[in-house]
């Protein structure tokens, strides 16, 4: 017999359930898949930044095993208030640019790999909604 027979033998008769038989529901075929999933989680995570543009970014970190172990999305960083730095965008003068959000800014997929909760993620994949910011093309590489 093979397992999947046995396992079918065991199930009929220890509680009554016959997998094949025509009365049974089969589960529903229009889920998300595991990437469409992980995508859909940092979408969601992008809509908790308070940054007035409208490119807030959210983040996902998966392992190899497809556990979520860390996700992220624009803001400052932690400890620091959202009334306390500015919100404003780019400014032309260097001076008025420390009056800006961008020195301060830690982008979605920097929150997520700082914020992981993996002592590694190697064979892990990020998922980003939008196109990820130059500096997480670095840390890809880095190992």
């Amino acid at each position: 017999m093979t397992s999947n027979r046995i396992r079918d033998v065991i199930l009929q008769e220890s509680k009554g359930y016959d997998p094949h038989a025509p009365s049974n529901v089969p589960k529903r075929a229009n889920y998300l898949s595991w990437d469409d999933y992980f995508l859909a989680v940092a979408h969601l995570s992008g809509r908790r930044s308070k940054d007035p543009t409208n490119t807030t970014r959210g983040a996902c970190v998966v392992d190899s095993q497809g556990r979520i172990v860390g996700i992220g999305y624009d803001g400052f960083p932690r400890g620091c208030s959202d009334d306390c730095l500015p919100w404003s965008s780019k400014e032309e003068d260097t001076l008025a640019w420390l009056h800006t959000r961008e020195p301060y800014l830690c982008r979605a997929e920097i929150n997520a790999i700082l914020n992981k909760c993996s002592n590694d993620v190697i064979g892990g994949r990020m998922f980003v909604p939008s196109f990820p910011c130059e500096l997480a093309h670095v840390l890809a590489f880095i190992s």
